[in-house]
């Protein structure tokens, strides 16, 4: 009976009805997906990486063996063990009752709170062939998994579909087509400068999909975000699994145990059908705080060096993808406030998702928002040159060292710094926009770009709120210009 989206996404394996699936056809896959249950590096390094290939044997470290990132259990010696167990039950016909086990399924306890029926938590059990397909939902390969280090150990993480069972098997079908056309390197692993061996994990420990980022936060919007690549080669199959997503919820399990479903935003689907998701989501992965110097995820060798901690480091971003997260995927007022809280350069890429914030939840019109735009940009860009005004005036940032950089940078943001400090003091569109262009046009010595006009008088004039005009003007000067660059003139 088909009342799970973990047993739906097995039954979408087959290219048969639930009916219709013999034991026979059970055993076969349960046997084929337990000659993939690890993966086994190879013994010295190929080229400069270490090749894993897939193998039946368990996980052992001593001899290079490592659990399959797509392999959802805590457990496998009682995986295997539940699997031999249920294949018995098949060959002798026995469709009797299972307690589903926590290797089996690492939310066997939650398993009727996520189905059809509902409820809380309890030790379900299933007959024998609904067991059988739970098994293989574990094991499958064909599933968007990405591992995370969490409680100082691996823990690997799936994204399921809550949808039709034909919906269920496009996504599996495009999911399949991503792997084949851009994941073609997922089994090596880099050799890294004086890391062990099992210190050198296979690539598809990132993701088993292109484009996917190392958060745990993130990964079910790194999904959407593949899904719309392949939305650009106008695949059917695609637009079909990415509506599916857009009328129904996605399930997170992780082989820790812990579970929860989430509603992806219709605008974060057009998104994804535009082909601009992961481009947006790799962006703002990497956007820099303003506190730490200029310094991105990117540049984390560095931080040592300018005593950074790198424990607070990573709390601090791990906390930023949460909030983007869940701005990502709910995309309302509330969320987009709790994203903004936290000060950041964004690249210019993120452009595309604030217009089409403002326009869609908002209701700000496309030309005020381009007009706003320019204005950011004009502060960005007069935050860089004030800055390097008083570091370096004549020299081009290709010239400067790190250390000038460094300071250069901390002065842009302290100017970005204090200028947010003020808009968001401020108590009218009038004394808002006055002070910052006054200020901003002192300390550089030029005035705001024409083009910004409308987005000032509609501000002026109470055509758009105060909140939406504070938010406007910081959201968009975050975004990095592309004055402030090594073409960029000194101020005289």
């Amino acid at each position: 009976m088909i009342d799970h989206p973990c047993i739906k996404y097995a039954v979408a394996l087959f290219d048969k009805k639930y009916d219709e699936i013999s034991n026979q056809d059970l055993i076969k896959e349960l046997n084929q997906s337990l000659e993939k249950i690890t993966l086994e590096a190879s013994q010295l390094p190929i080229g400069g990486k270490y090749i894993y290939t897939q193998t039946s044997k368990l996980p052992n470290k001593n001899l290079n063996i490592i659990p399959a990132s797509y392999v959802l259990s805590p457990d496998f010696e009682k995986l295997c063990e539940e699997v031999s167990k249920v294949i018995r039950l098949l060959q002798e016909n026995k469709n009797k009752k299972c307690e589903i086990k926590q290797s089996v399924l690492p939310i066997s306890k939650e398993y009727v709170r996520f189905s059809d029926k509902g409820g809380s938590k309890t030790n379900a059990s299933v007959l024998t062939k609904d067991y059988a397909l739970l098994i293989l939902t574990t094991l499958t390969d064909k599933k968007p998994c990405i591992s995370v280090f969490e409680d100082k150990s691996w823990a690997q993480v799936c994204v399921l579909p809550d949808m039709s069972l034909d919906q269920t098997r496009c996504f599996i079908s495009v999911f399949e087509r991503l792997k084949e056309q851009k994941c073609k390197d997922l089994m090596e692993a880099d050799v890294k400068k004086g890391e062990k061996q099992e210190q050198c994990k296979p690539k598809i420990y990132n993701g088993n999909f292109p484009n996917s980022v190392r958060s745990t936060a993130l990964k079910i919007l790194s999904v959407l975000g593949a899904i719309g690549e392949i939305e650009k080669d106008l695949s059917s199959n695609a637009e079909r699994a990415l509506e599916g997503i857009r009328d129904n919820p996605m399930l997170i399990i992780s082989s820790n145990g812990r579970a929860k479903t989430i509603a992806v935003n219709n605008h974060i689907i057009n998104i994804a059908q535009e082909g601009k998701l992961h481009i947006i989501i790799d962006s703002l992965y990497y956007s820099k705080f303003y506190m730490y110097k200029g310094f991105g995820r990117q540049d984390y060798t560095k931080l040592k060096s300018y005593d950074i901690k790198k424990e607070e480091f990573d709390i601090k971003y791990e906390t930023y993808d949460y909030y983007l997260s869940n701005f990502l995927t709910l995309f309302n007022h509330h969320s987009f406030a709790e994203f903004l809280a936290y000060r950041m350069e964004y690249p210019i890429t993120v452009r595309c998702l604030f217009n089409k914030y403002f326009m869609s939840m908002e209701n700000v019109s496309r030309e005020i928002i381009n007009s706003a735009e320019v204005l950011g940009s004009w502060l960005n860009s007069v935050a860089y040159l004030v800055a390097k005004k008083e570091i370096a005036p004549q020299v081009d940032w290709s010239s400067l060292n790190e250390d000038q950089k460094v300071k250069l940078t901390e002065k842009k943001y302290k100017f970005l710094v204090e200028m947010e400090s003020s808009v968001f003091s401020a108590s009218d569109s009038i004394s808002l926009i006055s002070h910052t262009i006054a200020r901003a046009g002192r300390l550089s010595n030029s005035d705001a770009p024409s083009e910004s006009l409308v987005f000032i008088k509609a501000a002026m004039n109470g055509d758009i709120s105060v909140d939406v005009t504070k938010n406007l003007l910081i959201a968009f000067s975050r975004i990095k210009s592309n004055k402030t660059s090594e073409s960029s003139q000194p101020i005289d």
